[in-house]
């Protein structure tokens, strides 16, 4: 994947415990991986009520499975 550029990920499933969500999207093609260094986060952004929301994460799954990435993120209410 092109780091430069965007992507509409389908977000393919969620776990959802009281205050933690697994986020799994799905990649371009069932062949592609994420190629992302160890250690290293990607943008996720959003429109939330008019305005664009951008926020880093990084990945849980590793960068050997093919056609989705994994993201775990706390909920704070």
């Amino acid at each position: 994947l092109d780091p430069t550029a965007k992507y509409p990920l389908p977000l393919l499933e969620k776990e959802i415990s009281h205050d933690t969500k697994k986020f799994r999207f799905g990649l371009p093609s069932s062949e592609h991986i994420l190629g992302l260094p160890i250690g290293q986060h990607i943008y996720l952004s959003a429109k939330i009520n008019g305005s664009l929301v951008v926020r880093a994460y990084t990945p849980v799954s590793s960068d050997a499975v093919k056609g989705h990435v994994d993201l775990v993120v706390k909920v704070y209410y």
